[in-house]
């Protein structure tokens, strides 16, 4: 035989009827903490926190993976293939001096520039370009 006990739906008198064991406890009889807070109160902030950083970090993580970039290809014919970069570019993974680097691809240049710290870590002699 199932207990059930009648419980105050709203003002209008409506009753339900539920199994006794499944009635919520009254705030009064939850566990405390010693500041006074429920456990719940207590830690929900802090695990809301925790799940929206565990989120970004593997919607990071996935995405940082998705956009990488794809490989240079070198046809059977010997054509050297680029594919466009979802950004619109063309990057390429070369290396100068011996120190890896990641070009950007540009048909139209006129001048190619690096950084003054991988042009020294590369052994390259600075300088200006020749007048044209």
């Amino acid at each position: 035989m199932k207990r059930t006990a009648t419980v105050p739906f709203c003002v209008a008198c409506y009753t339900t009827t539920a199994p006794a064991s499944s009635l919520a406890k009254p705030m009064a009889d939850q566990p405390r903490s010693p500041g006074g807070l429920t456990r719940g109160l207590k830690w929900g902030p802090f695990g809301i926190a925790v799940f929206w950083l565990a989120c970004m970090g593997l919607l990071y993580l996935a995405m940082n993976h998705y956009l990488q970039p794809k490989p240079v290809v070198v046809t059977a014919a010997g054509d050297l293939v680029i594919p466009k970069s979802r950004d619109g570019h063309f990057y390429a993974t070369g290396s100068v001096g011996g120190q890896p680097v990641r070009f950007l691809v540009d048909t139209g240049a006129t001048l190619v520039v690096v950084s003054e710290t991988f042009a020294s870590a590369a052994g390259l002699a600075a300088g200006k370009p020749p007048a044209q």
